[in-house]
């Protein structure tokens, strides 16, 4: 036939490759109906997704949810969200007076530079920088839901945006707990908590619901952004809007890590890809105990295998980083420290010193370095003493690896690693029945 004729072709894969297979497969298409010539270019938004913006997006709520009244939980404006006020002030003090611990944290968390900065600069100077700059993202914000690609933008979508909220809201409380805000920009900040808040619990941004069916990526992604709607449902938890939501965030954390970590203590994840899930989870068992709500590091039996199963993830003193432990490759990821054993040493630091103190070693050995998902400034109690050592040896975790070491401390340490377990999904590749061996102290 001369008649001109178009089709579409669409191939999916329903079987991956670690061999599951997946029944139903949800893509998003589009077809422009209308002449070439009203086609804008690749770098310019057509007008449909203008109207979308407007019917299914945020871009008619922006207004409301910036500027409708918030009660904002003190954590906020006194930058006490992970640990107390008291401690937060002890923190800025130390920032301010012990050049060592500054510029020790300036390795460990590049991007709260200019908070600290802003707290070290006896004038409003730094702080004006900071706060300019806070402006700037969230308007940049506005200009991507109401005239760019709006909830589809690729650094403000799903966990994305979540995470840039986050890491942007603990930078203003970084601003809140120090004297140099004026009350207006104090109350701006207000508001940019509020609607961070309302954005992120919003299901047109994204449907966070049972039985939406959409694909929310890789397993620890939708914890993240899970713990994203936590952190700001407690910061406004005495708000009427979020109060329910701040109830349910210590028992969906129960549920969540004992989806995450089985009666081992394992985790669901390789060893690095079980941070992003972990990290989140952390923080927020910091956040519901610094806020007297629940203190999951006192009643979790599971925390404390899983703080030994992260402890026998380590490497012997490694020759390729300056005699630094690294958490041991497995799947995706690279050897590397984390900040999560900062992280849960804090949180045990009141409840068992022990483990607190093999986290705490273990942290500054690796060397310390912050999260991704957060700074560790402001996250962790940088005044805990720590063990000398890690108190690890041979060790077994059913459903996910088993542990050999001998002359656990000397230069000649061996460790070997072993995967001969299920549980662990996240990011794994074909390795089962893979080793990874440190003999006499060479990987």
């Amino acid at each position: 036939s001369n008649r001109p004729t178009a089709g579409i072709r669409s191939t999916h894969q329903r079987i991956a490759p670690n061999g599951n297979y997946y029944p139903d497969i949800r893509f998003q298409w589009a077809i422009f109906a209308d002449r070439q010539m009203f086609l804008k270019a690749a770098d310019e938004v057509n007008d449909i997704s203008l109207l979308m913006h407007k019917v299914s997006g945020l871009a008619e709520k922006w207004h409301t949810y910036l500027n409708s009244p918030a009660v904002i939980h003190s954590a906020f404006t006194t930058g006490g969200i992970y640990v107390s006020a008291s401690e937060m002030q002890a923190i800025i003090d130390k920032i301010q007076n012990d050049n060592v611990f500054y510029n020790q944290m300036k390795l460990i968390d590049p991007y709260f530079i200019p908070v600290m900065d802003a707290w070290r600069d006896a004038t409003p100077t730094q702080t004006n920088v900071v706060f300019n700059t806070i402006e700037d993202y969230v308007d940049s914000l506005r200009q991507e839901f109401l005239e760019e690609d709006g909830i589809y933008s690729y650094y403000q979508q799903y966990v994305n945006g979540g995470n840039d909220m986050l890491r942007h809201t603990l930078l203003m409380a970084g601003l809140m707990a120090d004297t140099k805000l004026t009350t207006p920009q104090r109350d701006t900040l207000k508001k940019y908590v509020a609607l961070f808040a309302r954005i992120l619990w919003d299901n047109d941004f994204v449907p966070f619901f049972t039985g939406h069916g959409l694909n929310l990526g890789t397993e620890n992604m939708p914890i993240q952004y899970q713990g994203y709607r936590w952190f700001f449902a407690l910061l406004l938890k005495d708000d009427p809007a979020f109060t329910s939501r701040a109830a349910l965030a210590s028992p969906e954390l129960t549920t969540v890590l004992d989806q995450q970590l089985n009666n081992s203590g394992a985790a669901r994840g390789t060893p690095h890809y079980l941070q992003p899930s972990l990290d989140v989870l952390m923080q927020t068992a910091l956040q519901l105990k610094n806020a007297n709500i629940a203190n999951h590091f006192q009643n979790t039996t599971k925390l404390r295998r899983f703080a030994d199963f992260l402890l026998h993830l380590q490497t012997p003193k490694s020759v390729r980083f300056s005699n630094n432990r690294k958490l041991i490759c497995f799947g995706d990821g690279n050897e590397e420290s984390a900040a999560l054993f900062g992280l849960m040493a804090t949180g045990f630091f009141s409840e068992d010193t022990v483990i607190a103190k093999r986290l705490m070693y273990a942290y500054r050995h690796g060397p310390a370095r912050s999260s991704d998902f957060g700074f560790a400034t402001i996250a962790i109690n940088h005044s805990m003493s720590e063990q000398n050592g890690m108190g690890i040896g041979s060790a077994h975790f059913p459903g996910y690896l088993s542990n050999l070491r001998s002359a656990v401390g000397a230069a000649n340490e061996s460790s070997t690693w072993f995967i001969n377990g299920d549980w662990y999904t996240d990011h794994r590749n074909d390795d089962r029945g893979a080793l990874a061996i440190y003999a006499l102290g060479a990987p």
